[in-house]
């Protein structure tokens, strides 16, 4: 039972990429709220369990989302 509760505290993590990004600063954050709504809809969990830990473009101008899910 402990080992249960102890795997359900650790998060998903994983990497997103978007090769075409429509917009290429990251100061307008209603992009990344729209993802969150997106992911927890579409996993049918809270908003509240999907977090951004990172955004950053590489040289090639593919947005890269570092995210980890609860």
């Amino acid at each position: 039972m402990l080992e249960r509760i102890r795997d359900s505290l650790l998060p998903y993590k994983g990497d997103l990429i978007f090769r075409a990004p429509l917009f290429t600063t990251l100061d307008n954050t209603s992009h990344f709220l729209e993802l969150i709504s997106y992911i927890a809809y579409n996993l049918k969990i809270g908003q509240s369990q999907v977090y951004i830990t990172s955004a950053r473009f590489n040289s090639q101008y593919q947005l890269l989302v570092s995210i980890s899910i609860f």
